[in-house]
C-alpha cells in the first residue's frame, strides 16, 4: 500500500470500495469466465499418471473507489485478472 495512502487513513480518512458494473451501478459479483481452449496435461500422483486439464479462467469488472479526508476523490477502476487453474475433468480418485 503506498505510504501517503496509509497516513490519511491513520488521520481519520476513509476508503470506500465497492464492485460496479461499467456505468457505476453497484453489482453483486464480477464477470468470470473461461478463456481459450483447456489443455490436457498428465500429471503423476501417488497412484499413477491421471489426465487433468489446464483452464484459463478470467475475471473482469469494475470498482469504485472513494477516499474521503478533508476532501473527497472518487473514480471508477478496471479490474481484469486471468487465472490458470489445473483441474480434473473427470472425479479425482
Amino acid at each position: 500500500m503506498n505510504a501517503d495512502l496509509c497516513e490519511l487513513l491513520a488521520n481519520d480518512g476513509f476508503l470506500c470500495c465497492y464492485l460496479t458494473d461499467a456505468a457505476g451501478s453497484p453489482v453483486d459479483k464480477i464477470s468470470c469466465g473461461e478463456q481459450g481452449n483447456r489443455e490436457d496435461i498428465s500429471v503423476q500422483l501417488p497412484d499413477g499418471e491421471h489426465t487433468l486439464q489446464k483452464v484459463t479462467i478470467r475475471n473482469q469488472g469494475y470498482v469504485f473507489v472513494t477516499l474521503t479526508t478533508s476532501t473527497t476523490v472518487q473514480g471508477q477502476m478496471i479490474s481484469d485478472s486471468v487465472e490458470v487453474l489445473v483441474e480434473c475433468d473427470s472425479p479425482c480418485p
